[in-house]
C-alpha cells in the first residue's frame, strides 16, 4: 500500500490500533467468542457520504450492513444467478434473526439522479466493453421515476428528486415482502420494517409511513 496515496487510511489506522481497538477489546473478544447477534440489518447506499453505523453511533457487532447502489432491494427472483444483496437479506433473516430491517435512502443519490434524468449516465449491457451492471441494477426504478416526473408538475427538479429517493425506499420495503422468509417473521411478530432517509444537509434521519408515502422527522 501507498503511504502517500493511503496516508488518510493508514493515519485511521493507527488511531484505531491505538485508542479505539483498546477501548473495545473486550467487545471483540466477545464478539469472537459468542458470534455476532446483531438484532438490526440496515440496508443503505454505498455512497461514501452516508456511513450508518456514524448516523447511529453504533458499536461493532450492533448492525449487519448491506450497501449497494442507491440502497435497493431487487424483488424476489429464484434462479441461477448471482444474488449478493438477497443472500445478505436471506442470512440476516433465516439465520441471524435480525428483529429490525432499515432501508435508509439519503438525499443527492447519484444512482437516482442518473435514474432520473434517463440519461446515458450509465452504459447498457454490452458484451464488448463488459460494462451495463449499473444499468440494469437501476432499471429496477425506472417506473417510479417515470410516474414522479409524470405526476409532479409544479415541483422542483431537487424536490422531485428527493420524492424519488424516497419512494425508492418504499419500493424496497414493498420488494422486501416478496421473500417468503421476510413475509413469515412479519406474519409471526418476529420482524419489523422501517424506511427512512438522511437529509445530508440537515443531518437529521426521516422515517416514512408506507401509506401515505410521506417521511418525518425522527425525534432522537
Amino acid at each position: 500500500m501507498s503511504k502517500n496515496k493511503f496516508s488518510g487510511l493508514l493515519d485511521g489506522y493507527a488511531k484505531f490500533r491505538e485508542e479505539i481497538y483498546p477501548k473495545q477489546k473486550k467487545l471483540f473478544k466477545e464478539l469472537v467468542e459468542k458470534g455476532q447477534r446483531p438484532e438490526i440489518l440496515m440496508i443503505s447506499c454505498c455512497d461514501s457520504r452516508v456511513n450508518s453505523s456514524q448516523i447511529f453511533n453504533s458499536k461493532p457487532g450492533d448492525l449487519f450492513m448491506l450497501r449497494n447502489v442507491a440502497n435497493l432491494v431487487p424483488p424476489y427472483q429464484l434462479d441461477s444467478g448471482y444474488h449478493g444483496t438477497s443472500a445478505a437479506i436471506e442470512y440476516a433473516v433465516t439465520e441471524l434473526k435480525v428483529k429490525l430491517i432499515i432501508v435508509m435512502g439519503h438525499s443527492y443519490c447519484g444512482g437516482i439522479k442518473a435514474a432520473y434524468e434517463n440519461k446515458d449516465a450509465f452504459a447498457e449491457m454490452n458484451e464488448e466493453t463488459g460494462r451495463g451492471f449499473t444499468h440494469q441494477w437501476m432499471d429496477m426504478i425506472k417506473e417510479i421515476s417515470t410516474d414522479i416526473q409524470e405526476c409532479s408538475h409544479g415541483l422542483t427538479e431537487r424536490d422531485q428528486l428527493r420524492k424519488l429517493e424516497q419512494e425508492n425506499v418504499l419500493l424496497s420495503l414493498k420488494n422486501l415482502r416478496s421473500f417468503k422468509f421476510v413475509q413469515e417473521a412479519l406474519d409471526n411478530d418476529e420482524l419489523e420494517l422501517v424506511g427512512s432517509w438522511f437529509d445530508l444537509d440537515r443531518g437529521v434521519v426521516l422515517i416514512g409511513n408506507e401509506e401515505t408515502k410521506k417521511f418525518h422527522v425522527l425525534k432522537g
